[in-house]
């Protein structure tokens, strides 16, 4: 169990950088693209990402908190949410987001 936790940690640290990287790329991929119709701003892409990562962080370490303490007792059971789901969920709502606006983008040609 203790391999399986300090494995799920060492991906919620990695993963952030993994899903800017992932979203820099989707929106590079949607600049390549041939001009749409409506283009979205870097702003508003960043903003959205922002919206969604946040959402979901919350979401996430809801459901972290739910699972980690109805299996434990422990004080800090809560921890396992915070700085384990939450960062995971929210790295891949980044990745989701930002491919679903840019096949979207390329999709309104």
């Amino acid at each position: 169990m203790d391999d399986l936790l300090t494995a799920l940690l060492v991906v919620a640290l990695i993963s952030p950088v993994f899903a800017i990287g992932f979203s820099a790329y989707y929106y590079r991929l949607y600049r390549r693209a041939p001009q749409p119709k409506r283009h979205v701003p870097i702003a508003s892409f960043i903003l959205a990402l922002l919206v969604s990562a946040l959402v979901f962080y919350w979401l996430g370490t809801g459901v972290g908190i739910g699972l980690a303490c109805s299996s434990t007792s422990s004080n800090l059971c809560g921890l396992f949410g915070f700085f384990v789901l939450g960062p995971i969920v929210s790295s891949l709502a980044i990745v989701v987001v930002a491919k679903v606006l840019s096949s979207n983008a390329r999709k309104a040609l």
